[in-house]
């Protein structure tokens, strides 16, 4: 399975966030961890949050699972509330180590 790796910083902007999601490639029958790095990140728009809720709902058939590494105990939260809303495999974690290694064991 190939992992895909992500990493935003600053404020995100949906411009940014469009950006860097536009980088990735998912084949027809693509089955694809991502890893999500926003340690660096500050905050982010209403419009980059709806805009990776859109992309994610769009390309939730290829992605078995979605990891985000961050230190915020706020935005693990909301991952958990994500991952319960959308019936979607989706973790936080503190580093990119385990979350790769997490990506790694799902199938």
């Amino acid at each position: 399975m190939t992992i895909h790796d992500v990493v935003l910083s600053g404020h995100l902007t949906a411009a940014q966030l469009s950006r860097e999601l536009g980088r990735l490639s998912f084949g027809p029958n693509a089955r694809a961890g991502l890893l999500v790095d926003c340690r660096e990140m500050t905050g982010y728009d209403p419009d980059a949050r709806a805009l990776f809720v859109q992309w994610n709902r769009d390309h939730r058939r290829s992605i078995v699972g979605l990891a985000i590494v961050t230190d915020n105990a706020l935005w693990s939260m909301v991952i958990r509330a994500m991952s319960l809303a959308s019936a979607q495999q989706m973790r936080a974690w503190a580093t990119a180590q385990d979350a790769r290694a997490w990506l790694g064991a799902l199938r």
